[in-house]
């Protein structure tokens, strides 16, 4: 590919390189970065150690640079520079691996969350793929967890939603259960929902730079919802989120 034309000046070179690493959805090597940017490598590596600093960019554990959510603070075209499915789905993997439990990825979506994706251990008992499905915010535990971290109108609003055009009327919501939830969530970081179904849900919201829920990561498992299978799923989900919230804003590996 023919290199950009590169212009002069350390703000405008560093641009450059963030529309580069932008259309990359995979992150991209120092080395091509360079390339494309029409720079040698050491100014390269400068301006990048420079715009990791500020947090726009992150060096991944593949060694590749990638952005960061900071950068929506110019430009709220981020989504397309930047794959949080893609970004996810090797923690998500190392998860449903160590619990032997199916892992999900869900997005907000209004007033309901859309599975973006779904990891299954390789078993007859594994929880169904429900990638592309959707479901009401307030009586799920992937919804939960992210309401529980929306300001309160905000979540009152989607709520009120979900109650006058509930996807499963049948669910009944009961607001001090949700209540209830939202102070276990405080304390121990992870959201449930007891259906009564002998399926154990917990689910953990995935922040971005500014502290808002972008996604949820949920474990559902069909071995039953005694209390020390949950106590053993929300830790480890608490863990995979905090993986993913450190490559989402650029903290850490």
């Amino acid at each position: 590919m023919t290199p950009l034309t590169t212009p002069s000046g350390t703000l405008a070179r560093g641009l450059l390189l963030l529309e580069i690493v932008a259309s990359e959805h995979d992150g991209i090597a120092l080395g091509r970065l360079a390339d494309r940017a029409g720079l040698d490598k050491g100014s390269t590596s400068r301006l990048v150690t420079a715009l990791v600093a500020l947090g726009y960019l992150v060096r991944r554990e593949d060694r590749r640079i990638a952005l960061t959510s900071r950068v929506l603070t110019l430009a709220h075209g981020f989504e397309t520079g930047f794959d949080l499915k893609r970004l996810a789905r090797p923690v998500l993997w190392a998860l449903s691996a160590e619990i032997g439990e199916t892992v999900h990825l869900a997005v907000p979506e209004r007033s309901q969350v859309v599975y973006a994706d779904s990891l299954r251990p390789r078993r007859e008992t594994a929880f169904a793929d429900i990638a592309g499905l959707s479901a009401d915010m307030h009586v799920t535990a992937t919804g939960r967890a992210i309401l529980y971290h929306l300001p309160d109108v905000e979540r009152e609003a989607i709520i009120a939603e979900n109650l006058e055009r509930p996807q499963e009327p049948e669910l009944v919501f009961d607001r001090a259960d949700f209540d209830a939830g939202h102070e276990f969530e405080r304390e121990h970081g992870y959201a449930t929902v007891d259906r009564r179904d002998r399926i154990a849900r917990v689910a953990v919201a995935v922040l971005d730079e500014f502290r808002r829920p972008v996604a949820a990561v949920g474990i559902f498992s069909l071995a039953g919802d005694r209390v020390e299978l949950v106590e053993r799923l929300g830790p480890a989900c608490v863990a995979a989120v905090s993986r993913i919230q450190r490559r989402l804003t650029g903290t850490g590996g």
